[in-house]
């Protein structure tokens, strides 16, 4: 099995790669922006570096995700599973200032147009 997962450096994406791994599957892309923070997280695991494979990429960029196709294209041609795990962020979080009675009104505090936090 050859997967792929974006966000596959830290957290949960890099222990989705490692457990892909160790069940056999080879190779395992972990694509991130941080090519340092891949090359740790590999370093880390115990597993042949043929096995889990770093790619550098910008999932909200085309030219980076086409770079990342051409690389897969050229290595082994397919894959199996892809596992869209990046944090792209979503939309800003609006602050509201102010005392108790701040915010008051249409969509305060509901989330409505992104997420609303409060503070006093």
């Amino acid at each position: 099995m050859v997967a792929l997962i974006t966000g596959g450096g830290t957290g949960i994406g890099l222990m989705m790669a490692r457990a892909l791994a160790s069940a056999g599957a080879a190779p395992v892309y972990i694509v991130g922006r941080r090519l340092d923070v891949l090359q740790v997280a590999i370093a880390a695991t115990p597993l042949s570096s043929a096995v889990l494979v770093p790619l550098c990429c910008d999932v909200t960029d085309k030219a980076s995700l086409e770079s990342v196709v051409s690389i897969v294209e050229r290595d082994v041609g397919y894959l199996n599973l892809l596992v869209c795990n990046a944090d792209t962020g979503g939309p800003p979080a609006v602050t509201v200032k102010g005392g108790a009675g701040a915010g008051a009104g249409a969509g305060a505090g509901s989330g409505a147009g992104g997420m609303t936090t409060l503070e006093e």
